[in-house]
């Protein structure tokens, strides 16, 4: 099998008849806590390595998301030394080998893990059907083999369009279904599933091991549902950590989008974690 470096020198030259993967379904102690990089956006245009120190002083473990400056191997060595390290970016899926091989060597120079694709649909996911459902799943099969092959994992994101009833289960459950766990799995978005109508402790329960990415945020109270940092909502964060223990979440992400004061609401809501481990 081609190296990753190999792998995309060649410009992702696919073989699509890989063997399955096995999958550990055994769940680790509990999921590292981290924060895609969108929460704290406006401080980190404003000094980077500030932010970046700040957030390891405050707990963080990783860091999701590109470098907004300085480059990704300077910005991977000053994380590093900071204790932080780059779990995984998003990735667009392309279907030119040039520009999907470009995407991997940027993640490669920032030495992450997971890829992954925030929005699956080549729709606007207004009126999903079966068929969509099934073509955009080997679609995923597909970029998840040749991604596996370049050394990263492979996830998708739901907002709340994939809670809509299709046939008898909904479009999450369609994909689900459809993929291979050794190529692809979900980043479960707490605020989106909710939104969606859909229960993040059901999906976690009903997928043990397929989903090792969260992305953490909370619901306001109020006709508006809207987002807000976690631990100022609804959701039970005591509850949510049990399940991401037992469903083998790996990595849970801090998000809160479009925020103000991203900092303040990275150290509020790694508070509101801590208590829900019952570690306070």
């Amino acid at each position: 099998m081609l190296n990753r470096r190999e792998f995309i020198r060649n410009s992702l030259v696919a073989s699509l008849a890989l063997p399955g993967l096995s999958l550990d379904l055994s769940p680790p102690a509990g999921p590292q806590i981290g924060i895609i990089l969108n929460t704290v956006q406006q401080e980190m245009e404003a000094d980077w390595k500030a932010t970046a120190s700040r957030l390891a002083d405050l707990g963080y473990t990783f860091l999701e998301g590109k470098v907004h400056r300085g480059g990704n191997r300077a910005y991977r060595k000053y994380v590093k030394n900071l204790g932080l390290h780059i779990m995984g970016s998003g990735i667009r899926l392309d279907d030119r080998p040039q520009k999907m091989a470009q995407q991997l060597r940027q993640a490669e120079k920032r030495g992450q893990e997971f890829v992954c694709c925030y929005w699956p649909w080549r729709s606007s996911a207004k009126d999903l059907s079966r068929e969509e459902c099934l073509a955009t799943a080997e679609r995923l099969n597909r970029f998840g083999r040749l991604i596996k092959q370049a050394g990263f994992q492979l996830t998708w994101h739901n907002h709340d369009k994939e809670f809509v009833t299709i046939e008898g289960q909904t479009a999450l459950d369609w994909l689900m279904e459809q993929t291979d766990p050794a190529y692809v799995n979900l980043q479960l978005d707490t605020y989106w599933a909710v939104k969606g109508g859909g229960n993040p402790l059901d999906i976690l329960a009903r997928y043990p091991g397929r989903v090792p990415l969260t992305h953490l945020k909370d619901m306001a109270a109020g006709p508006d549902q809207a987002m807000c940092c976690v631990g100022d909502g609804l959701l039970d964060w005591q509850a949510l950590w049990s399940a991401q223990q037992q469903a083998g979440v790996r990595y849970a992400s801090l998000e809160l989008d479009r925020a103000e004061d991203g900092l303040g609401c990275a150290q509020s809501a790694m508070q509101s974690l801590i208590s829900a481990q019952g570690k306070d």
